[in-house]
């Protein structure tokens, strides 16, 4: 598999990531000189004091223009993979708060305070694919991104069970097989015209029954562990994709089906329900009923020709040779077999969908909460971006993610190495006297 839609949620991420950065040390460069005089006399004054900029030519001298290539998120033939080694030493080095200070010379744990209140980026890993804090909060891209690049790039049909197990989108896969012979082109028929309620089925896939994210972030950190040639990681995402597919997740995948397929033990029922049932019959029924009514809706008939003619009791005791007799009483008109027929249609469609909306509502009260706002993808858009999800995956607007990763990067700025470090020059500051009165 390529991993066509994952690969570029990476270059995305990557390159919104060194424009975000930037930024970030940019803010800070123009607000040191005013919170340096506030740590040093404790009084508070806005100083417009003229900053230098960090530039792309201050991250890289001998090839500036490639650094604007990649905050920008373009893909050229000299940077297929966005970044390129010497691109991704750069901005390992020189994406820095202190224009002149280095790292290079100091001991482990001295280089662990430089990169800290450098705002700097520590690792190769994090300028290609972010931080914890990251990965937690965009794990919900991650893996549904992951799970539709296997969808339609494998159609692994155990996967596809699971996927389909959503109950009101299994109906609809049903509903459009009757009339498309190709499977793979029902796949790309639901995903067009029924695509909330198909994202749906991956969240619901996410949350109950594969962890991709978790899964994948573990399966990277110990495939990489002892690699060290390879410093642009984002060059072999496709490597580390289908070897986490088919080591770990592809064994998932086939794991919870056949643990889905045991009924009848008291350990194994929170699995039933839970993946693709086949509804052909069901629907096919449906399809034939909407035969017998002709040109007419259901609420149509049911308005045409009454409420009393649609009781139970009366339309089970009903046969050729008592129609008269029977429904003669509750219309005013003679009702000849097309009418019958039309009402028996309706009367079984009416029953059809109330199986269908009842299957829903059964597992919906199954696997659901009501904080969740109803089903699974009012759980993701509540707490896992989802409005977001559903944007970047249908539009690929990468500008959905820049919010998300910039507030990332917000929360890993550690403004308390700076603070440390001007202690440390200004033992006499306000700061310093301030923090000794507090540690008496």
């Amino acid at each position: 598999m390529i991993f066509k839609r994952t690969k570029k949620y990476f270059i995305d991420c990557a390159s919104l990531r060194l424009d975000s950065k930037i930024k970030i040390i940019n803010e800070e460069r123009k607000s040191r000189a005013s919170t340096e005089y506030y740590w040093y006399t404790g009084q508070e004054k806005k100083i417009n004091k003229k900053y230098k900029k960090l530039t792309n030519r201050e991250i890289s001298s001998s090839n500036s223009p490639l650094i604007s290539l990649i905050r920008r998120g373009m893909v050229t033939s000299k940077n297929p993979y966005l970044y390129t080694p010497n691109a991704i030493e750069d901005v390992l080095n020189n994406c820095k708060l202190d224009e002149y200070g280095t790292k290079l010379g100091l001991v482990s744990n001295e280089k662990k305070k430089y990169i800290a209140r450098n705002i700097m980026f520590k690792s190769y890993d994090e300028i290609c694919f972010g931080d914890y804090s990251e990965h937690l909060k965009l794990t919900s891209f991650l893996s549904s991104i992951i799970i539709l690049d296997i969808l339609f790039e494998s159609y692994d049909e155990n996967l596809w069970r699971i996927v389909l197990g959503y109950m009101p989108l299994n109906i609809e896969f049903e509903k459009i097989r009757l009339d498309v012979v190709d499977v793979q082109k029902v796949y790309s028929i639901i995903f067009e015209e029924h695509y909330e309620l198909f994202m749906t089925g991956i969240f619901r896939a996410t949350e109950k029954a594969l962890n991709v994210d978790t899964l994948f972030w573990k399966f990277y950190e110990e495939r990489v562990k002892n690699e060290s040639k390879n410093i642009n990681k984002i060059a072999f995402v496709d490597v580390y994709l289908n070897e986490f597919y088919t080591e770990i997740l592809k064994k998932k995948i086939d794991k919870f089906i056949n643990d889905s397929s045991y009924y009848g033990y008291k350990e194994k029922y929170v699995h039933e329900n839970s993946t693709y049932q086949s509804l052909e019959s069901i629907i096919s029924i449906q399809q034939e009923m909407r035969l017998y009514q002709g040109d007419m809706e259901s609420v149509e008939i049911r308005k045409k020709y009454g409420n009393k003619v649609w009781d139970d009791n009366l339309l089970n005791a009903l046969n050729k040779d008592n129609i008269d007799d029977v429904l003669g009483k509750y219309t005013d008109e003679y009702l000849d077999y097309e009418d019958i027929d039309a009402i028996y249609a309706t009367y079984i469609l009416g029953l059809t969908e109330k199986l269908l909306h009842l299957m829903s509502s059964f597992q919906s009260f199954r696997e659901e909460n009501s904080h969740w706002q109803g089903n699974y993808l009012g759980y993701v858009k509540k707490y896992q971006y989802g409005n977001e999800i559903l944007e970047y995956i249908q539009t690929g607007d990468k500008e959905l993610l820049r919010p998300l990763i910039y507030k990332s990067l917000q929360y890993g700025n550690n403004g308390f190495a700076r603070e440390r470090y001007f202690i440390k020059r200004h033992p006499d500051s306000y700061l310093a006297r301030e923090i000794r009165k507090f540690h008496e």
